[in-house]
């Protein structure tokens, strides 16, 4: 009952703990610290519109899990308590993100940030795991869990940009080459678990999303950095690629469940 009452409350909680702005004015919002983030690789404010259906469809999946006809479900059972973890942790991370003092707040968040899309990316490999080795599936669950996890993977990125930045220029490193060795470092990680999902459509779009348009800030900026973007378009196609590929294994049946 625990699990299923966290799961159900804290969707909604996730979106009210980054809205806190628009209840009180000592609150700073997500676009405020976007504005506040001085990498090359922060994409237009539209990106994070991508947060309206993330939060539609986790508190979707909240109100699934928690009907009574879903308590004995093995798929929610598997997935629950990662699921809540990860919820707690985005929480968590929106009031940091609206309360804490300013001086610190970029690496308070950048550090907070880390185990919570962990949790998250967990969360979804274990779904799909479950999904495999019990053939029963929850479509609004699978991309809520999914789009979330893809999400903070590139979002985790973009919170540690600043501070990376900052040390690989230390090493003579121009803005712009720090640049692209950390946007390669997310496309690597992103890559990786797009592999293990089996080329999860809904954990690989967020990413996609966010590159594009990335690309398209960066095509109208002066300078452009064209390093950059062609860094952001060669991962759009990666990362496609492990959509196409994969979902034909998966529809081959050659991929084994995941772990």
């Amino acid at each position: 009952m625990l699990r299923r009452a966290l799961n159900l409350v804290l969707p909604p909680l996730m979106w009210l703990s980054s809205s806190m702005n628009l209840l009180t004015d000592s609150a700073r919002s997500p676009a405020d610290m976007s504005d506040a983030n001085p990498s090359l690789l922060v994409p237009p404010g539209i990106a994070f519109s991508i947060w309206l259906p993330i939060f539609l469809f986790c508190i979707a999946y909240g109100v699934i899990q928690a009907l009574p006809s879903q308590k004995k479900n093995v798929l929610f059972k598997r997935v629950g308590w990662w699921t809540a973890a990860g919820f707690a942790a985005v929480c968590g991370w929106g009031l940091i993100n609206g309360f804490w003092p300013a001086a610190s707040v970029q690496m308070v968040t950048a550090i907070w940030f880390v185990p919570s899309m962990l949790l998250l990316v967990r969360a979804m490999l274990r779904f799909q795991s479950a999904e495999t080795e019990t053939g029963i599936t929850s479509w609004p669950s699978k991309i809520g869990i999914s789009m979330i996890a893809g999400w903070c993977s590139i979002a985790v990125f973009l919170n540690w940009a600043p501070q990376t930045a900052a040390w690989l220029e230390q090493m003579s490193l121009s803005p712009v080459t720090a640049s692209v060795v950390i946007l390669a470092g997310a496309l690597l990680w992103i890559g990786f678990i797009g592999f293990k999902s089996r080329g999860n459509g809904a954990y690989l779009f967020p990413p996609i999303w966010g590159l594009a348009l990335l690309v398209y800030k960066r095509l109208n900026a002066d300078p452009a950095y064209i390093p950059i973007v062609i860094t952001a378009i060669i991962g759009i196609a990666a990362l496609a690629l492990i959509f196409i590929v994969m979902g034909r294994n998966r529809r081959a049946g050659v991929q084994r469940p995941l772990r």
